[in-house]
């Protein structure tokens, strides 16, 4: 492994989110020169080398924003529930996005692309095993499988590096709040599936490190419970780091989703 620094200038999708921003604090602590592209105007936060105001969607945009030989780290996504009642504005971001960002970097010949996935709609053990909600949740868990199998189709195809990081739902252990500020002991959702964000933005750090070829896969999940559903303790030993545990409270019991 070498360090991250040696990896110039990484592109970071969806960087106007509040899943980048500790993705973005971890990559400038490590000298990377962070390029910044999300539809916001201005980037919320320092650490930022350049940024650009634009659409996954542009292909003129992307084969200027991904940087010659750099990484990419994509974590756009449609964001408004709203873009989840109907099937083209997913499908639009979640989809087709992911393939020209995954096609911009091909062309661009960068050295590793880090996909940020979801954990819950995995079954234990296989990782080709799909587990999607029967409920409001299944176009946004159908998209998430067809972006892992476009990464996977590139990675096979043209042998661009990729990692795929599968997250559990991300919230803030060190706070003990979920990223809209509710205390964890308050939140419902995906109770023992939780990471902390922290945890993504070194996880995200240490995968660039990586030199293995082809489609990598890990799952960074830091609830207690999802060592007993997925290989956390591989994800650890691969990536260099410990997960920092998640839970609400002991004395409530972790529903976890699937």
């Amino acid at each position: 492994m070498v360090p991250t620094a040696d990896v110039d200038a990484v592109l970071v999708t969806g960087a106007a989110g509040k899943t980048a921003a500790p993705i973005i604090e971890a990559l400038a602590s490590d000298g990377c020169r962070v390029i910044g592209l999300d539809l916001a105007q201005a980037p919320p936060q320092p650490g930022v080398h350049r940024w650009i105001s634009g659409s996954i969607l542009d292909r003129s945009l992307l084969a200027d924003a991904v940087p010659l030989g750099g990484a990419v780290v994509h974590g756009a996504v449609a964001l408004d529930r709203q873009d989840y009642t109907q099937v083209t504005p997913a499908v639009q971001t979640n989809v087709a996005g992911t393939y020209l960002v995954l096609d911009a970097a091909r062309r661009r010949r960068c050295s590793r692309v880090v996909l940020l996935s979801s954990a819950p709609v995995h079954r234990p053990g296989r990782d080709d095993a799909w587990l999607s909600s029967p409920g409001e949740d299944h176009l946004y868990d159908v998209t998430k499988r067809l972006q892992e199998q476009i990464a996977g189709d590139f990675a096979e195809t043209f042998g661009l590096p990729v990692t795929v990081l599968r997250l559990g739902h991300v919230v803030d252990a060190v706070a003990g709040r979920d990223r809209a500020g509710v205390a964890l002991a308050d939140v419902d959702y995906c109770r023992g599936g939780w990471v902390c964000c922290h945890d993504v933005g070194r996880a995200v750090a240490a995968t660039l490190r990586q030199r293995e070829d082809g489609l990598s896969l890990y799952h960074v999940v830091g609830s207690p419970q999802a060592r007993d559903r997925f290989d956390i303790a591989a994800t650890e030993a691969a990536l260099g780091l410990r997960l920092t545990p998640c839970t609400p409270d002991p004395g409530r019991s972790a529903r976890p989703r699937g």
